[in-house]
């Protein structure tokens, strides 16, 4: 049966690339699959591919830099599964600029799609996690927090409070002490 039987998994931007290759995974793995993203016709495609391969997904539009999209695609799933048991925050803009040529409405659109879209999702689905008393949120971070590659200025900027975040809200509601562990191996281990 998989790993993930019969758990309610929801994929931010997972209409294409990275985001459409976790739904999948977590399709095979037993999940049902809420995919989301502002591309409708796409979506659609992913879900009824999902759904011949004997997978259950259903698609729900969503555009996260919109604060009533994020907590409408978390508030759907549990209104039509009962539950919301994964959220993995995918989505994310990688647009290229520096410190002297990134504008202010890219760095406000960057970290509306990476940071913030990624903090209204969690804040909603933790509500019902905490009644439910389990869940698990996956954010799909970037070795760019780190690094700060020059020409990726605010995505790397927004990956790094992305990092920031998910920790802190990890300390809030489980001893994380092997995440940090991991997450600081992981940073010595991109660095070599």
């Amino acid at each position: 049966m998989g790993r993930l039987p019969d758990r309610i998994a929801v994929i931010t931007g997972s209409t294409a690339g990275m985001g459409e290759g976790i739904a999948r995974l977590f399709a095979e793995e037993g999940a049902h699959l809420v995919i989301s993203g502002r591309d409708e016709t796409k979506g659609e495609a992913v879900a009824q591919s999902i759904l011949e391969q004997g997978g259950q997904a259903i698609f729900c539009r969503a555009d996260v830099s919109l604060e009533a999209d994020c907590r409408a695609l978390v508030d759907a799933t549990v209104e039509r599964y009962g539950r919301i048991d994964v959220l993995v925050n995918n989505v994310g803009l990688s647009t290229r600029g520096t410190i002297e040529d990134t504008t202010v409405e890219l760095w406000d659109r960057l970290f509306a799609t990476n940071v913030r879209s990624a903090f209204i999702c969690m804040q909603q689905a933790v509500r019902y996690m905490k009644e439910q008393r389990r869940g698990s949120i996956i954010n799909i971070g970037s070795v760019n927090a780190y690094i700060g590659e020059p020409k990726l200025m605010a995505y790397s900027a927004s990956k790094g409070a992305l990092m920031t975040l998910t920790k802190n809200t990890a300390w809030r509601y489980v001893n994380v002490r092997r995440l940090v562990s991991y997450v600081e191996i992981v940073a010595k281990t991109t660095k070599a």
